[in-house]
């Protein structure tokens, strides 16, 4: 009999997807889309944050929103010199992050999510937003 050697990865890439609707000027969670009421994912295995990506439906002329990801409702500690944060706000309504794997490990059925922190008085108030957490998980085998 053969031998066969693996080639391939058992690496695999998944997308968290979350979504804010009306920030106001308040701090809160970010959620499944079409699920207000479901705040985040269960990891299906384990892995690592390996970043983010997220965006707003307009760009802010005053104040400033700071997502952060969150690992079983702690939020997730700094990238390198900055910390872990997409901040979507007046210069850009696009923004994104990329992180190692040392600080954002999680374990299959850890709960993967993201908070926000308004600052300032926020312009438009009715800002909708969404960001994607992207993690690499290294437990699957296929």
């Amino acid at each position: 009999m053969v031998a066969q050697t693996q080639i391939g990865s058992t690496y695999q890439v998944v997308q968290f997807p979350l979504v804010g609707t009306d920030y106001g000027n308040s701090n809160g969670t970010l959620h499944v889309p079409g699920e207000s009421g479901i705040a985040d994912y269960a990891a299906p295995a384990g892995g690592w944050i390996i970043g983010l990506s997220g965006a707003t439906n307009a760009d802010l002329t005053t104040g400033t929103i700071t997502h952060q990801p969150t690992i079983d409702g702690s939020l997730c500690p700094a990238f390198d010199a900055d910390a872990a944060l997409i901040y979507t706000g007046q210069q850009t309504a696009y923004h994104m992050q990329d992180a190692g794997e040392a600080l954002y490990r999680f374990e299959a059925g850890e709960r993967i999510g993201v908070a926000y922190q308004a600052s300032d008085t926020l312009n438009p108030t009715t800002v909708d937003g969404a960001v994607m957490v992207i993690a690499l998980l290294d437990e699957v085998r296929y």
